[in-house]
Parts: structure tokens; sequence; C-alpha cells
């Protein structure tokens, strides 16, 4: 930013979003900057050329239009040839998706904040699945999980029976005493019990 540069404060109708904005910003992503700048006030001014075209914004140009706010703070990037302002759009979005969490210092950090969660911008099954980190060892979250009993259901044998014709196979069929159809593809010998799981339950083995 130079000495020079200020904010200003636009008309929000003057402000022109690029129609070739290649960042979607669906109604859900609007809806938290909404409840980000309600909660915060505006903190991050729109980039605009000298035409007052967005360069980084249009979320945040979306949610004061969902405000209904006649004017926007705005700082204006002069100087941009139209190849750098193309390459600009994409670079603001591209560039923060290389950087990464420190998922035990967000925990943390989620545990200690006194406010609503929400503000953060993450949704609730983010959240919960944040707060329940217990360190870096993947097999933390399966401790004290209970065990379901599940029989081997692995087949002893199988082969694979070709039929001449439709005689030899309700030949077949009539000695297994089971029903074929041309969508079966698979029979069990002998045929099993239909199974019923109301009474199972987890077993744990503490």
């Amino acid at each position: 930013m130079k000495e020079n540069q200020v904010v200003e404060f636009l008309p929000i109708d003057s402000v022109a979003p690029y129609p070739r904005n290649p960042r979607t910003h669906p109604e859900a992503n609007v809806a938290k900057l909404v409840a980000s700048i309600k909660e915060f006030g505006w903190t991050t001014p729109i980039l605009v050329d000298e035409e007052n075209a967005v360069l980084a914004g249009h979320g945040r140009l979306l949610a004061a239009r969902a405000l209904l706010m006649p004017q926007v703070p705005c700082l204006r990037i002069p100087g941009l040839s139209s190849a750098q302002k193309r390459a600009y759009r994409i670079a603001d979005n591209r560039l923060t998706l290389d950087s990464d969490w420190d998922f035990e210092a967000l925990k943390l950090e989620l545990a200690d904040l006194d406010l609503e969660l929400a503000f953060t911008g993450f949704d609730e099954r983010e959240l919960a699945s944040f707060l329940a980190l217990s360190g870096d060892d993947p097999n933390q979250e399966w401790l004290g999980m209970p065990e379901f009993d599940q029989q081997d259901k692995t087949a002893f044998r199988s082969i694979v029976v070709h039929f001449k014709d439709q005689g030899a196979v309700d030949e077949f069929v009539a000695k297994l005493q089971m029903a074929l159809t041309e969508k079966t593809r698979f029979i069990w010998f002998p045929k099993p019990e239909s199974e019923h799981y109301a009474d199972r339950a987890y077993r744990s083995t503490e």
C-alpha cells in the first residue's frame, strides 16, 4: 500500500464486479460474510481499479448488498495492466490456499473463545471435528469405541456353473430347491437362513 493511497467510500452501485470472476460465492458463504461484518465491522476494503471494477472483494460486495449498505469502503489500485488485473484476481484467491492450519492451536483458540463460534466462519460439523481433536495420533479417536461382533462371511469355496440350456437350469434349481432368475449372479448352498440383527448389540472389551 502506497503512502498516498486512502480508503474511499464509494456508492455501492458504482462498484462493478468482474463478470468473469473465477471465484464463486454461494449463499452460505455470503451469509457468513454478512455475520462477520455485523459482528466485527468492515475490516478489509474492496480493491478496485481506476474504473471502480473489483480486483478483490467480490464476496464482501455481495454481503454489502445483502446488508443494503449505500456505500462500501474501497482501496483504489491504479496503474495495473489488463493482464495484471486478471492475474491478480486469480492470485488473490489462490495464494490463500497454500496456507494450512495448526489444528492443535486452532482447538485451543476455539476452546478459549468467549464468543459465538459461528463468527469464526466454520460450520457446526467442522467445529465439532476440531474440538474433538486429541493429539497427532489418528488412532486416538478410536480409543474407547465399542466393537461389533461380526461373523466371518467369507465363502468356503465357490465354483462357476455353465448351463447348456434352460432345461438344464430348471433341473439344477429343482435339485437345489432355489429360485434362479436371469438376474441371479450368486447363490449360496445350502440356502442361508434370513439373518436378524435386532438382538445384536455393541460389545465393549472393557
